[in-house]
Parts: structure tokens; C-alpha cells; sequence
């Protein structure tokens, strides 16, 4: 966390005229961080915060979770085969199936 907070701060205090990085390299950035990072850092808040005794008690709430998941990623993927919502950007449904299927994260 400190190295992302630490490379933010040189990038807004380096001068304007030769940015550390190009303008086009932010948006590969943000896809990556939101399409690779997060759901990590999802996975890992809620596996230390659960242990294994208390997982045998919750297993409907594991199932469930999965379920709806799966459900809302499978609802996006098949909306992105209908014809009319057909989009030139492939990333768009990317982030449309990210965002159904964890709709808390990306509010």
C-alpha cells in the first residue's frame, strides 16, 4: 500500500510536461487494477475474517454467495451474446460482468 501511495505522490509532484507515465498507459492500469487486484483483496478481508470452525456453521452462506455469483457473472456473459446489446468495446462487458457479480464492490 505504501509503494502504490509513494508512486502516486512522485507522479502528481513530477512536472507536467514529461509525465512518468503516458496518458494512453492509465487507462491498461486502471483495467488491471480493477480486473486483477480487487477481487483479491475481497477474497483476503473476508478469508481473515472467517475461520474454519466457524465456515462448518455458515456453509449455506458460502453456497449461497457462490451461487449468486456465478448466477449474476452467468446473467452478464449471457447478455453480451443478444444482439442487441452488442457493443464495439469487448471491455465493456468485462466490467459489466465484474460489477453484477460483486455490484457492493463497485458502488
Amino acid at each position: 500500500v505504501f509503494v502504490i501511495v509513494g508512486i502516486g505522490y512522485v507522479s502528481a509532484k513530477r512536472p507536467r510536461p514529461i509525465p512518468i507515465l503516458p496518458p494512453h498507459a492509465m487507462d491498461a492500469i486502471s483495467k488491471m487494477n480493477f480486473n486483477l487486484l480487487i477481487l483479491p483483496l475481497i477474497y483476503s478481508a473476508i478469508a481473515s475474517s472467517v475461520t474454519l470452525e466457524r465456515l462448518g456453521s455458515l456453509w449455506f452462506v458460502v453456497v449461497a454467495a457462490a451461487g449468486v455469483i456465478c448466477l449474476s457473472y452467468g446473467v452478464a456473459s449471457i447478455l453480451e451474446k443478444l444482439p442487441f446489446f452488442r457493443v464495439e468495446n469487448r471491455t465493456d462487458f468485462d466490467a459489466l460482468r465484474i460489477a453484477a457479480a460483486f455490484p457492493n464492490i463497485v458502488a
